[in-house]
């Protein structure tokens, strides 16, 4: 009898067949498991809708991304933003690389490499589980529209009083004005990632950085909403009431359009990272902004696709600022 904290010999005994079939069954449900926590609850349902094997879905392919080699890099870079870029593209290239063979010859792949991801069309559910079975597919989602507005809560209406305030109430709330005597934003450039902007508005028409300043990936360049255009006054208008007004060439902005859906975000965050212009479009680093304001919304709790962006931007030094409520 073993002594009390004695350790335990057991005799080893060869692993039968049967052992080892019972091994690779857990083997093959455990990477089955994996690769079904990489898929959305929205691309399973979609499968399930209809006969699987006919059914093609758009997806959002997400990549993993080296953010510790791509921060430590960034930060050690005498040209940070381009590095960024680089890093960002060969990391692209290799992680697309990896689909050859696995996607069908008539789908679509585009490139979303600020994110580290990969739009893909017409994907099959084989398709889907070559995907996933890729260590280096961190998640598949569908590529499509998700947003609804939210219940508004109402309340009272602006007085006479509010609207001839010097300050918006939120300028104040933030201790803007105790600023201002310090800080002008001179050759500050502010992106906006919203519904468009209406550059020839008087407010906001002379602060308009117009060399790779403008970027749409619906090919509209408008403000479909108008709400693109009055975040990016509140930021840099010079006629305003939400900031001191600002002298020409103090605070430029740039801009870029984004509706909600996964493919054209996911454009719109590389812009801010590396602009390209209307005309021409090579992707200039050395012309991405200093800041980029957020003002838009989903209705999932969590994303994770705006994370390798976030990264991507706050690595050579861009400001992300995310509004908090409309």
């Amino acid at each position: 009898m073993a002594r009390p904290n004695e350790p335990q010999h057991i005799a080893a005994t060869p692993t039968s067949p049967i052992n080892i079939t019972q091994a690779a069954l857990v083997l093959s449900l455990a990477a089955s498991a994996v690769a079904a926590s990489k898929v959305s609850v929205r691309v399973d349902q979609f499968f399930e809708s209809g006969t699987e094997s006919t059914l093609k879905a758009n997806v959002l392919v997400k990549f993993n991304v080296a953010i510790a080699a791509l921060e430590t890099g960034a930060k050690a870079s005498t040209a940070p933003r381009q590095y960024v870029f680089d890093f960002l593209k060969e990391a692209a290239e290799k992680n697309e690389a990896k689909l050859a063979g696995l996607v069908p010859a008539d789908a679509t792949v585009t490139s979303l490499f600020i994110g580290g991801a990969a739009s893909i069309s017409g994907v099959t559910k084989a398709t889907l589980d070559a995907l996933t079975a890729l260590n280096v597919v961190t998640y598949v989602d569908l590529n499509a529209n998700d947003f609804s507005r939210p219940e508004v809560l109402q309340g009272s209406a602006s007085t006479e009083e509010d609207v001839a305030a010097t300050n918006e109430w939120g300028v104040d709330a933030v201790g803007g004005p105790e600023i201002w005597n310090y800080t002008t934003g001179q050759g500050v450039v502010v992106g906006s990632i919203d519904t468009g902007a209406i550059n020839t508005h008087e407010a906001i028409k002379h602060n308009y950085r117009a060399e790779n300043g403008w970027f749409d990936p619906y090919n509209k360049t408008s403000d479909s909403d108008g709400h693109g255009a009055h975040t990016i006054g509140t930021t840099v208008a010079r006629t305003a009431s939400v900031w001191p007004p600002a002298p020409s060439g103090l605070r430029a902005w740039v801009c870029t359009k984004n509706r909600g859906q996964g493919k054209p975000c996911c454009s719109a965050r590389s812009s801010c990272c590396a602009p390209a212009s209307r005309t021409a479009l090579a992707p200039t680093a050395s012309k991405g902004p200093h800041v980029v304001n957020n003002s838009w919304g989903a209705d999932a709790a969590y994303h994770p696709w705006f994370e390798a962006a976030v990264a991507a931007w706050k690595a050579p030094g861009i400001i992300p600022v995310f509004a908090n409520g409309n």
